[in-house]
């Protein structure tokens, strides 16, 4: 079948972009890795405000070797799970747990994914590496409620859309949603704890 001039035209032109975006993105071909993406060095992960980690699924394609490479030429160092605010937060709700004779366990810093599935991929997506700072759960480790602290910085930048996919997310899940601001003492938040925890004994009454 001969092909027209312009017909030839246009599969050269599609031709020369896929070159031009696989040198551009860094393609290599090295022996015994044929048609595998290797440059990682290349790709900047996005800056999230509130210091969550970029989801894997937005990586680079590779495979786990290099990304071994990759972590044994960098450099680590510990964090603390807590700042200080939300580690007198956790305290409070264990503290307040224990007055009020309630067995449900206390986590900290949950990831959403781990506790939240979906059928929908983008929705999942959405919610994957997001964290919530506190997590009740029961004794057989089913989620009960978050408990969110905000602090000064609640309403800065996008943080109250984050806050908002989370507590959206958790509702529609089924999972409760305790909201501790600043200046709330200790006594406060017991307070919090147990007006929840009075709401959950009258939906199983």
């Amino acid at each position: 079948m001969e092909l027209s001039l312009e017909q030839l035209i246009t599969l050269g032109g599609a031709v020369l972009a896929t070159f031009l975006l696989l040198f551009a993105f860094g393609w290599k071909n090295p022996k015994g890795k044929k048609g595998k993406y290797t440059n990682y060095r290349s790709w900047q992960p996005k800056v999230v405000a509130n210091g969550e980690n970029p989801s894997p699924r937005a990586m680079p394609f590779g495979d786990n070797h290099d990304l071994l490479r990759i972590v044994s030429d960098s450099s680590f160092s510990k964090r603390k799970l807590l700042s200080k605010t939300e580690a007198r937060v956790f305290a409070a709700v264990e503290k307040a747990l224990d007055e009020l004779q309630c067995p449900w366990r206390v986590m900290a810093q949950v990831s959403l994914g781990e506790i939240l599935s979906s059928s929908d991929n983008v929705a999942y997506r959405a919610i994957n590496s997001k964290r919530v700072d506190i997590l009740l759960v029961a004794n057989d480790y089913s989620p009960i409620a978050a408990v969110e602290y905000q602090g000064s910085g609640h309403h800065l930048g996008d943080a109250s859309a984050r806050d908002a996919i989370k507590k959206e997310a958790l509702r529609r899940a089924g999972i409760g949603y305790i909201e501790v601001v600043e200046g709330d003492d200790p006594k406060e938040v017991r307070n919090l704890i147990s007006r929840f925890i009075k709401v959950e004994n009258l939906k199983k009454a």
